[in-house]
């Protein structure tokens, strides 16, 4: 909300709680900004080529990213899956590589 309140415009990702991105969009509205929701799996290069290509036609530019995606398994090492960790290591870093792979490029071409 601070950056909405410091006059940016905010898109804000979701894999799949397009309400929960919905309320956020009204708590930006409600503060006197604008803001779109995209969704997108953050661990997939496709999902996230696409949804930068959806935020250089609404917003036309990026100048600030803030990687936040994130998921957590509350396991113990002993009992989680491979599945799980894979999840988390999808999401939590490669999801943090590709969307800053992306803002560096579409920056890069912003000038």
């Amino acid at each position: 909300l601070q950056l909405a309140k410091d006059g940016f415009r905010v898109a804000v990702n979701h894999l799949n709680h397009l309400e929960a991105a919905t309320e956020t969009l009204q708590l930006v509205e409600s503060v006197g900004s604008q803001g779109v929701a995209l969704q997108a799996d953050v661990g997939s290069a496709a999902e996230v080529s696409r949804m930068f290509d959806q935020l250089k036609e609404v917003a036309g530019r990026l100048d600030l990213l803030v990687n936040n995606a994130a998921v957590q398994t509350f396991a113990p090492l002993l009992e989680l899956s491979e599945s799980d960790f894979d999840r988390t290591i999808r999401t939590n870093l490669k999801g943090t590589f590709l969307c800053s792979q992306q803002a560096g490029r579409m920056m890069k071409e912003q000038g």
